[in-house]
């Protein structure tokens, strides 16, 4: 008896040949596709919560720095894998989401003392 009848979960996988060409063409696999959704939703929660002023986003926005940060390429999912599959430079990336943090904390440093300025505090 051989493996696969053994184990109809792992028979090959068999694509038409049209389905394929039909992906290959537009540049994206469903694996890229996946990918992108991760990183999208990474950055947009980076991104939103940022200054969030309640424990949730704060947690989201950690989550989603940690990632970030994180060197590890054991896991799949990991930022630095995810970057190389989509070919983007993973430390490029990731620089330029630290500096656009900063810059926002620093302009939103600067909101806070001009309000406290007008206020006369």
């Amino acid at each position: 008896m051989s493996f696969e009848e053994r184990s109809p979960l792992f028979t090959p996988d068999v694509i038409a040949a049209h389905k394929f060409a039909a992906n290959s063409q537009t540049g994206e696999q469903p694996e890229q596709r996946l990918m992108m959704a991760v990183l999208g939703e990474a950055l947009f929660c980076f991104q939103k919560y940022h200054l969030a002023p309640d424990r949730d986003g704060q947690k989201i926005f950690g989550e989603a720095l940690d990632w970030v940060l994180d060197e590890n390429e054991q896991w799949p999912f990991s930022f630095n894998n995810i970057c190389a599959g989509l070919g983007i430079s993973p430390s490029y990336l990731r620089r330029q989401l630290l500096g656009w943090k900063a810059g926002h904390l620093c302009r939103a440093e600067r909101s806070r003392a001009g309000m406290k300025l007008r206020r006369g505090a």
